[in-house]
Order: structure tokens, then C-alpha cells, then sequence
């Protein structure tokens, strides 16, 4: 009926890190009272559904009219799972693109879009600074081949 749930160790949303705090500030997909909703608490929830704060789904360039290079990163990216360090990441569910924060050695990042979420070769990024919502990040690059172009219409919302 439902997928099995684990135990983990989060806490409460009052608690919680403050990165993971309502990181995203977005109305839940899920209604408070689901079963498949993690409660902020207790600490189980379903290994496939993101911690407390984090959103499930964005949507990467809805109502953008490009067309170009890298055009096939453009749809809905679900949450996947937390990286090494501990960030979230989302996947594009018609390929394998990921929709996630890159931070560089000297401490600098930025939102990215590609297909290793260790890598700095991406097929798009945002040239503005970095925040804890994908929402925020705009000023979108895609690389067309043969250099960077602002797609000033591309959002994540």
C-alpha cells in the first residue's frame, strides 16, 4: 500500500538546521495529514520523499519559448536525494539532468543543470549568487556548442 518507512535522524522543524529550516518557503504538495507526508514530528518518512523544507518538484523553464542546445534540460525536475554535502538535488524525469548546487574549493556557488552533480561540466548555470532556493537563482547560461549565452526567460519555479 504504502512504500516502507525507515527511521532517520532528523529532527523536528523547530530544530532543525536552519539550511533545512522551510529552506523553500513553498506550499506543500502533499496536505499535512497524508500518510506519505513526513509529520515535522516524527523522523520517518518514505526514502523516495525529501526531508522536511524541501521541495519536491520545480519546474526548470516553464513558459520559456528556447529551443536551442541543451533545450532537452527544459521540464519538471523530482527530488532525488541529498549529495555528499548534504544538499538536495532534483532529476529530470524524461533524462538524466540534475538540478542541483554546485559549490567550488573556494566556497562560491551556483545552481546548475547536468548530468554529474560532482562535476563543474554543465550544461546550464545561474551567473547569479546562491541561496538555498533554486527559485531565487536567475541570469540562466546555456551552453550552445561553442560558448555561454543568457537565456534571460529560463526560471526555476
Amino acid at each position: 500500500m504504502y512504500p516502507p518507512l525507515y527511521s532517520c535522524s532528523c529532527t523536528p522543524y523547530s530544530d532543525a538546521p536552519s539550511r533545512y529550516s522551510l529552506m523553500y518557503n513553498r506550499t506543500p504538495v502533499l496536505p499535512l495529514s497524508s500518510p506519505l507526508r513526513p509529520s515535522p514530528l516524527s523522523c520517518s518518512h518514505t526514502p523516495d520523499f525529501p526531508p522536511p523544507g524541501v521541495c519536491p518538484t520545480f519546474d526548470f523553464g516553464a513558459g520559456s519559448d528556447y529551443s536551442g542546445t541543451n533545450s532537452d534540460a527544459l521540464g519538471e525536475y523530482t527530488y532525488v536525494g541529498l549529495d555528499a554535502e548534504g544538499e538536495p538535488y532534483w532529476q529530470l524525469s524524461s533524462s538524466g539532468y540534475f538540478l542541483y548546487k554546485y559549490t567550488y574549493s573556494g566556497g562560491t556557488a551556483d545552481w546548475s543543470i547536468g548530468t554529474d552533480i560532482t562535476s563543474t561540466q554543465v550544461n546550464w548555470y545561474s551567473s547569479t549568487g546562491v541561496t538555498n532556493d533554486p527559485t531565487e537563482a536567475s541570469n540562466w547560461m546555456v551552453y550552445d556548442g561553442s560558448d555561454w549565452v543568457t537565456q534571460s526567460d529560463v526560471s526555476v519555479t
